[in-house]
């Protein structure tokens, strides 16, 4: 039995997470698990453990490759807060080439997606299963969300894209109204939707004798790192032919102006512009200096030219 005062009580009470006893309050599992200080008084692993792995597979004894691994026992708004701070560090940016020779950077997973897993898998575990937190295991190759229990309900592998069911209505109820379960009834759809706007596979879910598993997985075998001479040779190819030669002619001279451009190439002020914009935001050259003094030179650390 706890105290408690005014609009926290008729809060407490209103939501289910406690009910009246005598002058005080008996709070219920969901009340300890939300608003309690020290939740694993109450449950041995209400938390979540979370291990980040070197490699595609985990592995034991001397080979072991765990680079990370850390246990929060929050209440659970804390505890949710807490893992996808720690998550969001831990997330990789990719870049592809985008039109124009520009790079494209995309998250490694898509932000709704894989806090979506994690807040689904803490709302709606058998807390009845009480020697196993929640589990969130960082591969190179993808993310795993391991939640005690099976599918609650009606729901299945198959279904759990459109059938909903709450294991734990109180606990669903609050994270809801605090915004961490964004859309009560379709974040699972959204989910698929968000990883195949990403050009992700979709989510995969599979029912283990004790706990569900959620699999996301990041394309990185079609998603590699790009590397500078590829980046260069891609922008080279894109060039016309006379930003090559400008580039040709500022590898000789050291730098080039507008001016220069529009009479080497017989182009306009309007023309020569935008080439020189362009060779600038591929970081092809630099602009240097100010109003009519400005020329553009080769970034520093640049190679020679090639030529073609």
């Amino acid at each position: 039995m706890i105290e408690a005062r005014g609009d926290l009580r008729d809060l407490l009470i209103a939501r289910e997470l406690a009910q009246r006893d005598g002058d005080g309050l008996r709070i219920n599992l969901a009340g300890v698990l939300l608003c309690g200080r020290k939740p694993d008084h109450w449950h041995p692993r209400p938390g979540i453990r979370f291990l980040r792995y070197e490699g595609t597979e985990a592995l034991t004894g001397a080979a072991m490759n765990i680079v990370k691994d850390r246990t929060i026992e929050q209440p659970l708004p804390r505890l949710l807060d807490e893992t996808f701070a720690l998550v969001g560090t831990l997330i990789r940016d990719f870049s592809r080439f985008g039109p124009g020779g520009k790079f494209v950077v995309t998250p490694e997973y898509p932000e709704f997606v894989w806090q979506e897993g994690i807040t689904n898998a803490v709302a709606h575990r058998a807390y009845s299963i009480t020697g196993r937190p929640v589990e969130v295991l960082m591969f190179d190759d993808r993310l795993e969300v391991i939640s005690p229990g099976p599918f609650p309900g009606t729901v299945s592998a198959e279904t759990i894209r459109h059938d909903h069911f709450s294991r734990n209505p109180r606990i669903a109820r609050v994270l809801a109204e605090m915004r961490y379960i964004k859309d009560i009834g379709e974040g699972v759809d959204r989910m698929y939707h968000e990883m195949e706007a990403a050009g992700l596979p979709p989510p995969e879910w599979i029912e283990e004798p004790a706990a569900v598993r959620l699999i996301l997985h990041n394309g990185i075998e079609q998603r590699r790192l790009v590397t500078p001479e590829e980046v260069r040779a891609r922008r080279m190819a894109e060039l016309t032919d006379r930003q090559r030669r400008a580039l040709e002619y500022v590898q000789e001279r050291g730098s080039i102006s507008n001016q220069e451009y529009r009479r080497l190439f017989g182009v306009s002020n309007k023309t020569a512009y935008q080439d020189m914009r362009a060779l600038v935001e591929m970081d092809m050259l630099q602009k240097v200096g100010h109003g009519k003094q400005i020329r553009y030179i080769l970034p520093s650390g640049k190679g020679e030219v090639t030529k073609g």
